[in-house]
């Protein structure tokens, strides 16, 4: 008898453990999601006869997520995320603009966009309850 009421009692406590983790598992609608992969390109790229085109080696890395800026501030640092070994990373924000810089080596470097106009750093839009898919290449190939 007393074996039963703790069979019971555990499967209960299961029960409840695994409920909590599926309610804590729901994304918040107000919230957008920024996803992606990081990758790099090395060697010898140069286009050819019976060369076989380059593609980008996914690798871990940093991103950094600050506010529009043509060049990384950290005063102005939303957030950042490290990516898995495979490259992917995965990071929920406010809906907005943002920009977007790598860590490659001791250099925290971007891909500027919009110039002349208005220069910004990859100038991402999140919007609510969106996925947004954005992928980066560190280029230290020869061409």
């Amino acid at each position: 008898m007393k074996n039963k009421i703790l069979s019971i009692y555990t499967m209960v406590v299961v029960l409840m453990v695994v409920i909590m983790s599926c309610k804590n598992q729901k994304q918040d609608s107000s919230l957008g999601t920024l996803t992606g992969m990081l990758g790099l390109l090395e060697g010898n790229c140069m286009p050819g006869p019976g060369q076989t085109p380059c593609k980008p080696k996914p690798i871990a890395g940093t991103f950094y997520i600050t506010q529009p800026s043509k060049e990384y501030k950290e005063q102005l640092l939303v957030d950042s995320v490290m990516t898995t070994e495979n490259g992917l990373y995965s990071l929920s924000l406010q809906p907005g603009k943002y920009s977007l810089f790598v860590k490659d080596g001791e250099e925290i470097v971007c891909t500027l966009t919009n110039c002349p106009d208005e220069c910004y750093c990859l100038l991402i839009e999140i919007e609510a309850g969106v996925e947004t898919e954005q992928d980066i290449t560190i280029n230290h190939a020869t061409w």
